[in-house]
Formats: structure tokens, C-alpha cells, sequence
């Protein structure tokens, strides 16, 4: 259907430079809990299938100076059918492994066997696709007609969609703007909460429908129709609060921006993403709505001076240095990654009918694998009209308190 090779864009050549920097590498995992049993004969023949329509599955990541990935002849999606006990045991048990390098093929498929139910995990690595990417791959794998999509887009009109149309003096402008910025937010650093060399590991909460869309509805009244704004700010509230932030500090979250036309069924291949870093300071996180506000004007605030697209150009520094100079850029003077937590939200339409592979499907939970530090992360899912709230960590200490004030603050009435 399409060439199976393809050119790295700026966000796959910033995943590729983070996998050398991030321990096992740096992929990503969405498992599906399936009510009922799932033929692995049937789901080999499906992946068989996914496999000769997206023959980008199989390939490789070719290397320096080389920016394109080429097939790997004879390679199948591995298949792994395990036994299973429940979703984030079988979730945790895999979470940690490495994933391969770039040279080989870097997606693969456990089927977990529990009682009544079916664990689907996906794993890839970052540099393939982000979470958006996958979701299209499930819809394929689910049975979607594949000529709905663009499977491979070329990356250069992203820079250009991230300007915004802005002119080139403006960008540069927004770009020395936010170097300055950087390096006068790095002294005092934001707060990073205590970790330790403890394996990786999720823990995670699913709502009911009902309380879902409560959630919503009360997302909705705060933040707008845009749910981003409010779960950022239950993100970083319940961080103040698990934290114990003194007031004078404040903690910096990066929030993912995407970049993908919304007309565009696709492109599945690449990492369409840019981000902003949000600085929030603990005296304006005292309640869920103070923070809600805070994140909004500060976000508002990061759009209209461009962060967006100035933030894509440091991550195109990887089509030119080496992997360290590339991190002394990020890193700043402290020599550190600035994040105080990782966040994410991601809403899948794979699944959007309440059913997956001909099965009921019970909820869908996603962790990437995270830096240490900060090693701790905050994602919201939502599929088939539950959210679940999922806080993976790299031995933070702080990861269970971090979900219970999560929980607490979306249980509000």
C-alpha cells in the first residue's frame, strides 16, 4: 500500500535521540482489556495482515548519517501469547523490559490469557510513531478500511504548520526568546520529587462511565471544551499536593502539542508532536481551579509567543549535532531535564464503539517509558467512554500518592 521506507521527521528524530539516552530504551505501550477469550490463531492472521498493509512495522532505523528507515526482508510482528492474571500485573511485568535498538524492527504483541478476559499489550518504540500513530494502527488492526488513511507522510511541512504562519524574523525572535527564558528559569531548577533505582512500574485508576463523563461535564465548565486544560491542572495540583511544594517553588510540566492536520486520516508513521513547557508556581496551585486558571493563562501565554514552534527548532537540533550538544541545549546550565512531571491525554477512537477485535472492551491503559529524573509521569486515557488516570514512574517515590491525589481531585462532585 505503501512504501515500506520512509524519511524521518524532526519528532521521530528526536525520539531516536532520546532511545540512546533513556535506560530500555525509549518506546511506549498501550494495553487493551478485552472481556472474552482471543484466538491467538486469528489475531497471528490479523498482524499477518497489518503487517503487508503497513509494511513500515517491519522496518529498521538506518544509521548516521543516513535519516530514513528501510525493511528488515522476512521479519513477522512478534507474537507472544503469555498466561495472565489482571491488567496492571500483566501491564508491570512487561512495562520494564528494553526494547530493541533501532536496528531491528521495534514493534511487537503479548496476548495475556487470563480467566474470561483477554490483555492485549502493543509495544514500539517512539521513534516509529507516537500515541496518535498507534491509535490508527488499532483502528487498522480492528478492521477499518485501510484506504482511509494516510500511512507515511513526508515531514517538512511541519515546521512551516507549527509557525502558524509566522514569518521567519518572528520565529527567530520566539526562539531567542525562549532560550533566555530557559536559562533564567534554571536557577533555582523546577522541583523534582525524591526517586530511586527502583524498576519501572504503573499504577492506575479506571472511572466508570458515569463518573467519566462527569468528569468531562466538569472539565468542560472550567476549562472549556478542551479537556487539555483541566486535566493539566489536576496533573499539577495533585503534583503540589503528593510533592509537599513549599510555596516559593514551582514545577515545570511539558504538555504535548499536536501537529497533525485534523483533516488527515494519518499519517500512522511519524511523531506529528511539538510541545510547550509549562512553569507553574505552587502559590497559584492552592485549589483545582486556581490551577486550572494558571494553566490556561500560561498557556494561552506560551501559544501567542510561538514556544510551540520555537520548541520544534531545538528538537530539529538533532538533523544537525551529536546527541550531546543536542542534550546541553535541553538540559540547560543544570545539566538536567527541567521536567518536574510528564504528562499526557490521549483519547482513542480504536475502540470508540465499546468493542475491539470483536470483543468487549473493559479499558485501555498507555505509559511510555520515562527519564530519570524526573521518572514520573501523569496520563489520562480515554476509551470506549471510561478515562483511566495512569502514573508510570522510574523510581519516583511519590507515585502512589500521586494517583490517590488524582483520584481525590477528579471524585469531586
Amino acid at each position: 500500500m505503501t512504501a515500506a521506507g520512509h524519511r524521518l521527521g524532526i519528532g521521530d528524530l528526536y525520539h531516536r535521540f532520546l532511545h540512546a539516552r533513556m535506560p530500555g530504551g525509549n518506546g511506549s505501550q498501550f494495553l487493551f482489556e478485552l472481556e472474552g477469550e482471543l484466538d491467538p490463531a486469528w489475531l497471528r492472521e490479523r498482524l499477518d495482515w497489518l503487517l503487508q498493509t503497513c509494511p513500515a512495522l517491519g522496518c529498521r532505523v538506518q544509521g548516521w548519517p543516513f535519516r530514513r528507515t528501510i525493511p528488515v526482508p522476512g521479519w513477522s510482528i512478534p507474537l507472544e501469547v503469555v498466561d495472565a492474571v489482571g491488567g496492571d500485573a500483566f501491564f508491570n511485568a512487561h512495562y520494564g523490559r528494553a526494547f530493541p535498538p533501532l536496528s531491528e524492527p521495534g514493534f511487537h504483541v503479548l496476548l495475556g490469557q487470563a480467566p474470561g478476559r483477554s490483555l492485549l499489550l502493543l509495544r514500539w518504540t517512539h521513534t516509529l510513531m507516537d500515541a496518535p500513530g498507534c491509535d490508527l494502527v488499532c483502528r487498522l488492526l480492528d478492521g477499518e478500511d485501510p484506504a482511509r488513511f494516510k500511512l507515511v507522510d513526508e515531514p517538512p511541512s511541519l515546521p512551516a504548520r507549527a509557525a502558524r504562519g509566522a514569518p521567519w524574523w518572528r520565529r527567530a525572535v520566539a526562539l531567542h526568546n525562549l532560550l533566555l527564558r530557559h536559562l533564567l528559569r534554571s536557577v533555582p531548577p523546577p522541583f523534582q520529587a525524591p526517586h530511586a533505582a527502583e524498576a519501572p512500574r504503573i499504577v492506575a485508576h479506571s472511572f466508570s462511565s458515569e463518573q467519566s463523563a462527569a468528569i468531562a461535564s466538569r472539565g468542560r465548565a472550567l476549562s472549556g471544551l478542551d479537556q487539555n486544560a483541566f486535566l493539566v491542572g489536576v496533573a499539577a495540583r495533585a503534583a503540589a499536593t503528593a510533592f509537599a511544594l513549599p510555596g516559593w517553588r514551582r514545577i515545570c510540566i511539558p504538555v504535548p502539542i499536536s501537529l497533525r492536520p485534523p483533516a488527515w486520516r494519518g499519517p500512522v508513521f511519524s511523531n506529528y508532536f511539538s510541545s510547550i513547557l509549562l512553569h507553574l508556581p505552587a502559590r497559584e496551585l492552592g485549589s483545582l481551579e486556581d490551577a486550572v486558571a494558571a494553566v490556561k493563562t500560561r498557556w494561552k501565554r506560551a501559544v501567542a509567543r510561538l514556544e510551540d514552534g520555537a520548541n520544534l527548532s531545538i528538537m530539529g537540533l538533532c538533523r544537525f549535532l551529536p546527541g550531546p550538544l543536542v542534550a546541553l541545549v535541553v538540559q540547560g546550565p543544570t545539566l538536567r531535564d527541567p521536567a518536574s512531571l510528564y504528562y499526557s491525554f490521549v483519547e482513542l477512537k480504536a475502540g470508540r464503539t465499546g468493542s475491539f477485535l470483536g470483543l468487549p472492551l473493559a479499558r485501555c491503559v498507555i505509559a511510555s517509558h520515562i527519564l530519570r529524573p524526573p521518572g514520573v509521569a501523569v496520563t489520562f486515557v480515554k476509551a470506549a467512554g471510561r478515562l483511566t488516570a495512569v502514573v508510570p514512574s522510574r523510581g519516583c517515590s511519590v507515585a502512589d500518592p500521586l494517583l490517590a491525589e488524582v483520584r481525590t481531585l477528579l471524585e469531586q462532585p
